[in-house]
This record gives structure tokens, C-alpha cells and sequence, in this order.
């Protein structure tokens, strides 16, 4: 249980670091009318636009705290690891694209359900962690 917790609050300050900026960049392009110039259904007026600027975001963070740093700055916080299977660049923005995609697509429907496996079944993997091969630890401390 204690996993579990450490990932949703390391997950918590991830998003947190990655939507403030995001959220200011989407404020200033509706400021500036980009946003006016891409077509959109009126439905959902614009909301594709400024997930997918949180969708990269999200990516771009990911992969540059795991290739550069080894972890991102909440599971640096928090002291959790990611060992993966086989470590390479493509697997590292395998897992990150996965983990954006989870969180941004279906109101997040597929990190609810990531969760739900990780509470039923095993803290250290989540669906990105699965399909990647990797898992999250907690860091031995010494």
C-alpha cells in the first residue's frame, strides 16, 4: 500500500509541474487567437487543442527526467525508482507516451483503470509499466 500511495502523490506533483506551464500556454495562445485559427468541432471547442498541448507536455517531461535523470521529480521526491526491463531511449518514450496518453485521452478513464489494476493486482506496474516492460520500486534508503 505504501507504493501505491508514494506513486499517486509522485504522480500528483508530476501533473502538477507539467499542467501549470501547459495551462499558462494554452492562456496565452487564446490570448494571442491561435486557437481561433485551428478548425474545431464546436462541441468540443477546442478542448482536442489544449489537451494536446497537456499531452506533450506531459511526454516531453516524462522522457527528458527519465533519459536525462533516471526519474521524474516526484518519484525523486516521493523516492521511488524505475527499473526497466531493457533501459533505452525508445523504451523510456514508450512508457512516457503511454503515461501522457492514460492521463489526457477519456477524462483520464485509462489512468483510473491503470489504478485500479495497481490496487487489485501489483503497485509496481501500471499499464504503461506493462506494456514497457518496466516497474516502479520504492528506493532503498543507505
Amino acid at each position: 500500500m505504501e507504493l501505491l500511495l508514494k506513486r499517486i502523490q509522485a504522480l500528483a506533483i508530476e501533473y502538477l509541474i507539467v499542467f501549470i506551464p501547459s495551462t499558462l500556454l494554452v492562456m496565452l495562445l487564446n490570448k494571442t487567437g491561435v486557437f481561433n485559427m485551428i478548425p474545431t468541432i464546436p462541441l468540443i471547442d477546442g478542448w482536442i487543442t489544449k489537451e494536446s498541448i497537456l499531452f506533450l507536455f506531459l511526454i516531453i517531461y516524462n522522457f527528458f527526467m527519465e533519459y536525462k535523470y533516471k526519474k521524474t521529480i516526484g518519484k525523486r521526491i516521493v523516492r521511488l525508482k524505475i527499473v526497466y526491463q531493457t533501459k533505452n531511449a525508445k523504451n523510456i518514450f514508450k512508457r512516457s507516451f503511454i503515461k501522457a496518453f492514460s492521463i489526457t485521452t477519456f477524462y483520464g478513464l485509462l489512468a483510473i483503470i491503470s489504478s485500479i489494476m495497481m490496487i487489485f493486482m501489483n503497485p509496481e506496474t501500471s499499464i504503461h509499466d506493462i506494456l514497457v516492460r518496466s516497474k516502479v520500486c520504492l528506493k532503498q534508503v543507505g
